[in-house]
């Protein structure tokens, strides 16, 4: 079992720890100083890009019926949070790599669109789509095939990509903080599902994978928000777990 930092008390964090917690797999500390001994944390409340050289940012979408809005493959999209552009595109091409995914398009017209050209030589078998600093719109045109991952300045068009409410994130640097990259104080599934990634990054994919499943299988049973209350979300996705 990992230990990991956790920061956050609110309802929707209290629900979704204590979904990952049923897993078996992690245990938490509530102490934000044990951060440098866990090195991973879920929610990085009050904590800056500078602090543990944070570089970059993560944010998976996935299609969550009825909580997405758009029909696309679940797809990521990877910025920087400072100026270090190779490292980020390392970041993005490395994580398409080891998840199997074809393609990369990057969205910029200056230091990091180079960066990511200097990375993909690396990877000949993922295809490069360039497009336009902010021209997020681009990327629905292409189709849900061709976003698979984002190499983008920012995250702003997560809502135009994803039709996103389900999106959790994690920032990447000495430390890894997993966290809600739109977060939602009525419901727990961003979270959650940031924990499966969490679970993921410390070699537990077989499990993160299964919470996964299980809140897609929770909100198609009907517990989504106006329908359920979060502890009633959380109880659904902790039942499907045994």
């Amino acid at each position: 079992m990992r230990t990991a930092t956790w920061m956050g008390t609110g309802a929707v964090d209290r629900a979704a720890r204590r979904v990952l917690e049923a897993t078996g797999r992690l245990a938490f500390d509530d102490d934000p100083g044990s951060l440098p001994r866990t090195k991973v944390a879920m929610r990085g409340v009050g904590l800056h890009a500078c602090e543990f050289n944070l570089f970059a940012r993560i944010v998976h979408g996935f299609t969550v019926e009825p909580l997405t809005s758009v029909e696309f493959l679940d797809s990521t999209i990877v910025h920087p949070l400072g100026t270090d552009f190779k490292r980020t595109a390392d970041l993005a091409f490395g994580y398409a790599a080891r998840t199997a995914r074809r393609n990369v398009a990057i969205l910029d017209d200056g230091s990091l669109r180079a960066a990511g050209r200097d990375t993909a030589r690396d990877y000949p078998q993922i295809f490069v789509h360039e497009l336009p600093l902010a021209d997020w719109s681009a990327l629905v045109q292409c189709g849900a095939e061709e976003i698979e991952v984002v190499l983008a300045m920012s995250d702003l068009g997560i809502a135009t990509v994803m039709g996103a409410v389900v999106a959790p994130g994690e920032r990447r640097g000495d430390v890894a903080i997993f966290e809600a990259a739109l977060p939602n104080i009525e419901c727990p599934y961003a979270l959650i599902l940031a924990g499966a990634q969490l679970l993921e990054f410390i070699g537990e994919g077989p499990t993160g994978d299964r919470v996964v499943k299980a809140v897609k299988r929770a909100v198609a049973n009907g517990a989504v928000s106006g329908k359920a209350t979060i502890d009633e979300m959380a109880d659904a996705v902790t039942a499907l777990l045994r």
